[in-house]
């Protein structure tokens, strides 16, 4: 399933349950348009201090990585590559480097589960 998050940005004052009741006409369109009323979109808006969400400010990602598949929560506003291929190889280099790490220090307990944020 296809998601996308649209951020927004104004240099003006956002009103924000017009902008709100804009967005949703938007995404109404942009459904349409694209032909996939299921596509999941997602607004932020943005203006001087004010930040407006509709429904999410994330997204979820699936990779692979070392023949596994992982799900990924990407933030707004959070760096993320935006080709998965490449995050798949960089995720897996890392993957593969801790592991060796592990193995030339014999001190370490080999963990069951590896978290990098």
């Amino acid at each position: 399933n296809c998601q996308l998050l649209i951020t927004l940005i104004y240099d003006s004052p956002l009103p924000e349950e017009e902008w709100k009741a804009e967005v949703q006409s938007l995404r109404s369109t942009l459904r349409t348009d694209l032909g996939d009323p299921s596509l999941e979109l997602h607004f932020m808006g943005r203006s001087k201090g004010v930040v407006v969400c509709v429904e999410q400010d994330w997204i979820t990602e699936r990779l692979t990585v070392n023949g596994k598949e992982l799900f990924y929560k990407q933030v707004e506003g959070s760096f993320s590559n935006p080709n998965p291929a490449v995050n798949e190889k960089v995720l897996s280099w890392l993957c593969n480097c801790f592991d060796q790490a592990l193995v030339r220090n014999t001190r370490w307990w080999q963990p069951m589960l590896v978290v990098m944020l």
